[in-house]
């Protein structure tokens, strides 16, 4: 083939990286090197602080107790298996909550807010279950502007319940 003609002076000759390639890209890059430049996973992300009005609790112990009562003190484990359950539901409302709101599909939200509500209740996250309560009753009426924003900060109240209610679990799952 005929040699390429040379480029001018400002300009860069491409030809030569079509051509084969380097050599030194069939060679194995040390570990060192790929683990220097591999991804890193972000630190993980504090909850958002969500202000809680003077007289609202983030988690109400009672509500376990009472929710243990119902349950029979015969069967320690069953609660346990309950605020598991409860911690998988939540961010599945969580979830249609978000899905409902981006369809504009009031009707969806005002559902999981009640649902959300009422779980959140039954396990004494009463902050939470506030914040459901609000969001379903103007669900209840129609486009909600700032759901978005709503949504959120449940999310953010329930991200700081659930450690509070996995403190509890010990005293009231023993």
């Amino acid at each position: 083939p005929a040699p390429a003609p040379a480029p001018a002076d400002d300009a860069f000759d491409f030809s030569a990286l079509t051509a084969s390639p380097p050599v030194a890209a069939a060679l194995p890059i040390p570990s060192p090197l790929v683990a220097a430049v591999a991804p890193v996973s972000p630190p993980p992300v504090a909850p958002k602080l969500v202000a809680l009005e003077p007289d609202e609790q983030l988690v109400d112990p009672g509500a376990l107790d009472e929710l243990r009562m119902l349950i029979g003190a015969s069967d320690p484990a069953a609660i346990g298996e309950l605020i598991d359950s409860f911690e998988s539901d939540v961010p599945r409302l969580i979830g249609q909550l978000r899905t409902g709101c981006g369809a504009g599909d009031w009707d969806v939200v005002r559902r999981a807010a009640h649902t959300l509500k009422g779980n959140c209740l039954t396990f004494g996250a009463k902050a939470v279950a506030g914040r459901a309560a609000t969001l379903e009753a103007a669900a209840r009426s129609g486009p909600v502007p700032d759901a978005g924003a709503r949504i959120d900060e449940i999310e953010a109240l329930y991200d700081r319940t659930r450690p509070a209610l996995r403190e509890l679990r010990p005293s009231v799952a023993a």
